[in-house]
């Protein structure tokens, strides 16, 4: 497969897993009486989709290199707490708010870097990238230290979290990741 190929997969895996996310932050939202379970399962098969893109796109090699450029171990790490989320809920029903908190809060550390190599680069929407990671990161702090919920706040703060998590993403992709049809990579002479 072609390195172009690899980025175009990875930019618009990127973008329609960013849409899903935002449609479920959206839907948890509007029903937080949601059984509990089910939206752990939700978010547990979109960490490990995410968790796949994101290695895609690591692999890819991007005009910039910005937006996957810590993706390789954040993607496995997603993978495998996505499993956990899915496959282990009677142990974990207590902290799976812990886990996806975490998630979003790393997530959101790599994206706030990624937002300062944007403006490096003369990227214009940075200040963007930089505001919705601040504001995902506050909403994962929010999910890891906020204890006890109860389950309708939990469903609210997990869907506003996804909400977040997905728009960040999805300006991410739009803004960060550029494919070029005449770019010259590394491994090409």
């Amino acid at each position: 497969m072609k390195p172009i190929t690899y980025v175009k997969l990875a930019k618009y895996g990127y973008i329609i897993t960013s849409v899903i996310l935002i449609i479920i932050g959206i839907w948890l939202l509007f029903n937080p009486g949601l059984s509990i379970d089910f939206a752990y399962y939700m978010l547990g098969g979109m960490s490990i989709a995410y968790g796949v893109i994101r290695i895609v796109g690591y692999c890819s090699r991007d005009l910039y290199r910005l937006a996957f450029q810590y993706d390789l171990a954040f993607g496995i790490l997603m993978i495998a707490l996505g499993v956990v989320m899915i496959f282990q809920t009677w142990g974990i029903q207590e902290q799976a708010h812990t886990i996806y908190g975490t998630l979003l809060l790393t997530d959101s550390l790599y994206k706030v870097q990624v937002a300062i190599d944007s403006r490096r680069f003369g990227i214009e929407r940075w200040y963007l990238i930089f505001g919705l990671a601040v504001v995902t990161g506050a909403c994962g702090m929010l999910l890891i230290i906020w204890l006890p919920l109860e389950v309708r706040t939990t469903m609210i703060l997990l869907g506003l979290a996804s909400l977040f998590e997905g728009a960040l993403c999805l300006d991410v992709a739009m803004s960060v990741i550029k494919i070029a049809q005449h770019q010259r990579f590394d491994t090409e002479r």
